[in-house]
Order: structure tokens, then sequence, then C-alpha cells
């Protein structure tokens, strides 16, 4: 089926035979089928947890990390998701020579899987496009630091075992 879906009653009223109703494509002739409702927009927007997401929560639980289907497949899946869980900074390193830009490294400290924000101010209360999110009265991010990550998937690169991330905000937990 191709375009959007309509909604087709046909109905007689002159012969008091009960209505029914079918999904249709809009075009002539073609046959009904089943179209399964969409989820709810909250829904289908929620945030991934470990706690609500049973993929999210293999993925973190995979002591192995080795870049299965399985963590391909989650990739594709939930693809432009915001994702939330806590993890530790494992390296942070100047972005192509920049001062105040840097690329941050993180793992949950379970899996070998790795996140990474690309391109990112670190500097509590930064306004930048690319700010990681820390709050204004944080301290500034460090490696080894314990966090609490919010952000969505922008891309995972098999090679590496690594997933891209977009910041939504970030918070220091130890």
């Amino acid at each position: 089926m191709t375009g959007t879906p309509q909604l087709k009653v046909d109905r007689s009223c002159d012969n008091g035979a009960a209505a029914s109703a079918s999904p249709s494509d809009s075009s002539p002739g073609s046959e009904a089928t089943i179209v399964q409702p969409s989820p709810t927009r909250a829904a289908a927007h929620a945030t991934i947890t470990a706690e609500n997401n049973q993929d999210f929560a293999a993925l973190l639980a995979d002591p192995n990390g080795d870049c299965d289907n399985n963590t391909k497949s989650f990739a594709k899946k939930y693809w432009d998701g915001t994702i939330e869980f806590d993890g530790k900074i494992a390296s942070i390193s100047s972005h192509n020579g920049d001062t105040y830009v840097q690329d941050v490294l993180v793992y949950d400290g379970k899996a070998a899987v790795a996140f990474q924000f690309n391109g990112v101010t670190i500097q509590p209360d930064g306004h930048a496009p690319a700010a990681l999110g820390l709050p204004a009265n944080s301290q500034s991010l460090a490696e080894g630091d314990e966090v609490h990550i919010v952000a969505k998937v922008d891309h995972f690169n098999q090679t590496q075992c690594l997933f891209r991330l977009t910041p939504v905000s970030a918070k220091i937990i130890s």
C-alpha cells in the first residue's frame, strides 16, 4: 500500500443493511488490508532506558560488546531515538585541535560498546549548539567522572563498535 491510509466507508441506507468500514489506499479496486495503529506520538518519542526497552537493556548488558547483529539492529531501529543511561567518561580529547571543543568517549561501565560525542563543549551551562548540557552549577567534566547521559542516537560505526550521540543533557553523578 502506498500513500496515506484512508478509511473508506461503504454503506447503503436504503435497504437497512449494516455499514462496513475498510481501510483503503485511495486507489480504486485495491484490496483492503488491516492497518495497525501506529504508536502514539508520546510513546514513539519516549526516552529509551534499560528499564523500559529490552533491546537497550541487552545492549548495555553485553559484556563482550561484540557488535553483533543485535547491536547493529539496535542502531538501525532506534536511530534518532533518545537514550538515557549512566556511564563513565573514558576519554576527552580536542576536536580538530580546538581548545574549547572536545570529543568525549563514554562507556556504560558494563558493556564493551562505546558512546561518543563529537565536537561538543563540556563547560557547565554551555549554550553552544553542541553543548553537552551540563547544569550551570556543575563542575567541569573530566576523565573518570560518572555521568548520567540523555542523548539522541546519531549513527553507529560497527568497525569501532561506537555509537555517535547528539547531546540532550548530562549530569555528573560522582
